[in-house]
């Protein structure tokens, strides 16, 4: 999976605050819009700026700079070998303690350029960054991932196809 491209529509998926306390929810959405960089740099340090988009009352949300992990496409449509938030992956390798063959969940992506990494939350276990080559998507099965600064990483099994 490349980068990003000017004019995308991504969504959030991290709740965070900035610097001067103001809130921004996961499931905002915006435009890759490079302002202050190259859609080059963007891609090659893997920190994009985002026009959000209007909330629903027409409020302004701003521009914010983001790390890839904190967004993802909001297409419905995904490029090749896409991962998004609340994929279920399964090892191919040992990861710290964790076995090949044991289950994870996708939490986000850093998509920069040259090596896209995976931040994955082992079930009941650790939260690992492990590249592409050290497991395999299970396609079809997905959990519910909430992932804030405040709260950290929580996934839920109860309403998804989880195994």
């Amino acid at each position: 999976m490349a980068g990003f491209s000017d004019g995308e529509v991504v969504r959030l998926v991290t709740s965070f605050r900035s610097g001067n306390g103001r809130l921004y929810e996961a499931g905002w959405t915006g435009t890759i819009f490079p302002f202050n960089t190259t859609l080059q740099q963007s891609q090659e340090t893997d920190r994009y700026e985002i026009n959000l988009h209007e909330g629903p009352s027409g409020e302004d949300r701003g521009v914010v700079t983001l790390q890839s992990i904190r967004f993802e496409r909001a297409s419905p449509e995904r490029q090749e070998g896409e991962l998004r938030q609340g994929d279920r992956i399964k090892l191919t390798t040992t990861v710290n303690s964790q076995e090949a063959g044991t289950l994870g969940t996708v939490v986000g992506t850093f998509a920069k350029i040259d090596q896209p990494m995976y931040l994955i939350a082992i079930d009941f276990g650790e939260v690992v960054t492990i590249s592409g080559d050290q497991f395999e998507h299970l396609e079809g099965l997905s959990a519910k991932v909430t992932f804030s600064d405040e709260e950290g990483v929580r996934v839920d099994f109860s309403d998804s196809k989880a195994f």
